[in-house]
């Protein structure tokens, strides 16, 4: 699931539908899904941003790269990407997606860190993480989604861009 396979939404994609179904559930009107889905898109590509800065300084290889498998018996479905390894980009869009939500929909905090920790997880299993790789993006997606939501409570999300 947390592949996210081509024809599919993409990981920050993923959580924009997920506040959609949330804000749907809650009867939320224009202005507050707006500004739900502006906060959750902006606070996610920042913490990419952030995420693709990281991985082009620290330069980490991936576990495939450092310990190669036999390539004739290779069974790993997903594809290797061809960009650095730490921090994990999943993780970082994940966690600023998950904290935005949270701040709106505290009583869905459970779901939505099992979920942080699924994708996590699985780029783990998927053999393209080390788990120091998903704790540092999940760290560094929290701590955007935190900076957005202060700047958004103390000066509108707006005013960022005016």
């Amino acid at each position: 699931f947390w592949n996210l396979p081509n024809g599919t939404v993409t990981a920050p994609g993923y959580w924009v539908e997920l506040a959609g179904s949330y804000i749907v559930e809650y009867g939320l009107d224009e202005r507050e899904a707006a500004h739900i889905l502006a906060l959750v898109s902006s606070a996610g590509s920042d913490a990419a941003l952030g995420c693709f800065e990281a991985k082009y300084h620290y330069l980490a290889l991936r576990p495939w790269m450092v310990d190669p498998v036999d390539l004739t018996n290779d069974k790993l479905i997903i594809g290797r990407p061809n960009h650095p390894s730490y921090p994990s980009g999943h993780s970082c869009v994940s966690s600023s997606g998950a904290t935005v939500l949270e701040t709106f929909f505290p009583d869905k905090t459970a779901t939505l860190e099992q979920q942080v920790a699924e994708a996590g997880i699985s780029r783990v299993y998927g053999g393209i993480h080390y788990f120091f790789d998903i704790a540092a993006g999940q760290a560094l997606g929290r701590s955007v989604a935190q900076w957005a939501i202060d700047y958004d409570r103390t000066n509108g999300l707006l005013s960022a861009v005016f």
